[in-house]
């Protein structure tokens, strides 16, 4: 529980008279999170790789992080539920869906207890992995 009260006082959001991010801010992070969506729409690249990618240049990590996961959420959920193919989806990735499900536990921990640079370190080595991947599959085809 008290990894929800450090997000809470991370973003204000129980005191009304403060805003959580100011104009500016929040228009360049719709427009990441604008941005992430095109990239994932015309050539497919990860909506979260490239959303946390942008939203991290913006704001902090953790802040990155809590941005993206009702965007993520709702285009997940949508997808999977406009296929028409739910059920055979759910018993084909429950193993994945119970694990990512404990994961989220373990990853608020973190970033709730674990420096910031070493986080942001991570991310840049799975950025660069991610990179590495993708050249290596264009150079396959």
């Amino acid at each position: 529980m008290y990894f929800l009260i450090e997000i809470f006082d991370t973003f204000n959001l129980y005191e009304s008279e403060k805003k959580v991010f100011d104009n500016a801010t929040a228009l360049a992070i719709f427009s990441a999170i604008l941005l992430a969506g095109l990239l994932k729409g015309t050539i497919g690249v990860g909506f979260q790789t490239v959303g946390i990618a942008f939203l991290t240049i913006i704001t902090n990590l953790p802040n990155a992080i809590a941005l993206l996961l009702i965007p993520s959420l709702v285009t997940n959920i949508w997808q999977a539920g406009v296929g028409g193919k739910l059920i055979i989806i759910l018993i084909r990735l429950w193993p994945l869906i119970i694990t990512a499900s404990m994961m989220v536990w373990f990853g608020s921990i973190a970033l709730t207890s674990v420096s910031l640079s070493y986080l942001s370190a991570l991310l840049l080595l799975y950025h660069v992995c991610f990179i590495f991947r993708q050249l290596d599959f264009v150079k396959k085809h």
